[in-house]
């Protein structure tokens, strides 16, 4: 931080000084936003799981999807220490089935969608996946009926 003596103080100092703060704000302000914007992404785009008791818990499955394998859905990431992740799900995992469901061509809303509802009903979550030239099932949770 830059002192001032006395000597070099006068308003139009003061104005310039007050000038670069409205400037920073706006600036803070506006990374604001967008850092706001960004979480309210990832939240929206993380599956999330609620049971009966209004708890919720974060299976931990960013998706999205692959340009490689086009049509697909892709884990774009996986939350540490989340369902998922303590599965064995990794991130670049390509998801081909849900409770043996095709997702292929499937949009992630509607991926995503499978997923809450066998919640719902109370049905074991199995994910079919993709990893290199291997295809296999990861069982992300069996319900207790």
């Amino acid at each position: 931080m830059t002192t001032l003596d006395e000597s070099s103080l006068n308003y139009s100092t003061i104005n310039e000084i007050n000038n670069i703060i409205e400037k920073k704000k706006s600036e803070i302000e506006s990374l604001t936003r967008v850092r706001d914007d960004l979480l309210r992404a990832l939240k929206e785009e993380f599956i999330v799981i609620s049971d009966d008791k209004n708890k919720s818990e974060n299976i931990g499955i960013l998706m999205g999807t692959s340009s490689r394998y086009y049509g697909k859905v892709k884990v774009k990431d996986v939350l540490p220490e989340s369902l998922a992740a303590n599965s064995g799900v990794i991130k670049g995992d390509i998801i081909k089935k849900i409770n043996n469901t095709k997702v292929d061509n499937l949009c992630i809303l509607n991926v995503k969608k499978l997923i809450i509802s066998a919640s719902k009903r109370r049905d074991d979550l199995t994910i079919n996946i993709q990893r290199n030239n291997e295809v296999f099932d990861i069982i992300i949770y069996k319900n207790k009926k």
